[in-house]
């Protein structure tokens, strides 16, 4: 499968390459040509099937035309290896809990898949920087990618909004990781970490990534989890002609997924946005995103206080992130990084770690 910048008139490029570079030279970043649909065939059996079974067939779907499917296997089965459980909390409403991976996070899926992709690629042993701007994320980079070699995570967040476990948790695994606390906002350190990524003199000499749900490695296996639920959903025997999906709006590539899912083939009435006031332009910027190849019909959002469910609605909400109760690490504690919200601090920084 080709994947092409989302603007501009830069070429299409192979999965690992859009992987691997994840932005185009002017800050574009990369989608599938198109979604592949799943066979309606799937579904007569997704009842009985496990979360790595339904992971398998997902994933093989999406990246099945450049990586072998015994690798696709491989890269599931390790990234998918923990419960994802369903709770239900009233009659037609369901939790699908995102925090039972090894970090808790939402995105320990996305970022165990991208460290067993990039495992697979035949120059993963040169020096390669993972960069990555959050507050939850963080922890699953870092522990999806500490024990490779040559691989250093730079783990950036806005001043006093890293809760002090995740912080700490940062600090415990060595040199591989280096936290980066900006006094700025969230957005601030998005930001210059885009322009990091459009710095040419940078990129031509040192491999960065994106530890974000910019890279499709990280964004599309979110998919699984929408096609997991409603396999645990029909288990239930319950009636599934309109299931709506609601999402935090902080998750971004979490609701950008679910709409490829249902592009995909994944029989969903509507979306809901949880608190959709409190977005910001990156919300929008992903749901044209998604919009731009034909996801779902105009990307609507909804709010649940102005939409409420009918009686006939099968609603699945997502629990996204479950704080850390513990440290698993027992190295000796480093020191965190501070920085003013600049690319050119930034930059300085992950060149002294080259």
């Amino acid at each position: 499968m080709r994947y092409k910048p989302v603007r501009g008139n830069s070429a299409s490029v192979g999965l690992m390459e859009a992987v691997l570079n994840c932005f185009t030279r002017d800050g574009a970043l990369y989608l599938p040509e198109h979604f592949p649909v799943i066979p309606r065939a799937f579904f007569n059996n997704i009842a009985d099937m496990s979360l790595q079974e339904i992971g398998y067939v997902v994933t093989n779907m999406l990246f099945g035309e450049d990586l072998p499917s015994e690798t696709i296997k491989n890269v599931t089965d390790k990234a998918l290896s923990f419960p994802v459980p369903l709770s239900r909390i009233s009659e037609n409403e369901f939790t699908l809990d995102l925090t039972q991976g090894p970090t808790r996070n939402y995105n320990d899926i996305g970022a165990r898949v991208l460290a067993e992709m990039f495992k697979q690629h035949p120059n993963r042993n040169h020096c390669n920087m993972i960069v990555t701007a959050s507050t939850g994320t963080l922890s699953a980079i870092a522990e999806a990618f500490h024990d490779i070699p040559n691989v250093t995570t730079f783990a950036i967040y806005p001043s006093g909004e890293l809760s002090p476990n995740r912080r700490e948790h940062l600090l415990n695994y060595g040199k591989s990781v280096v936290p980066v606390e900006v006094s700025g906002t969230l957005r601030e350190c998005r930001s210059i970490v885009r322009d990091l990524f459009t710095d040419h003199e940078l990129r031509d000499t040192l491999r960065l990534i994106s530890g974000n749900s910019a890279n499709i490695a990280i964004l599309l296996p979110r998919v699984i989890f929408f096609f997991y639920a409603y396999a645990r959903l029909r288990q239930l025997n319950l009636p599934l002609e309109k299931v709506v999906i609601a999402i935090p709006t902080r998750n971004f590539g979490n609701l950008t997924s679910a709409l490829i899912a249902n592009r995909m083939g994944l029989p969903v009435s509507r979306f809901i946005a949880v608190n959709p006031d409190g977005a910001d332009p990156e919300f929008i910027s992903d749901i044209r995103l998604a919009s731009l190849h034909g996801t779902a019909s105009a990307a609507q959002i909804y709010s649940p206080a102005n939409n409420p469910l009918s009686a006939d609605e099968i609603c699945l909400r997502l629990e996204a992130e479950r704080p850390l109760d513990h440290n698993p690490r027992q190295t000796a504690h480093r020191s965190v990084t501070h920085i003013s919200p600049s690319v050119i601090a930034l930059k300085r920084i992950i060149q002294s770690k080259s």
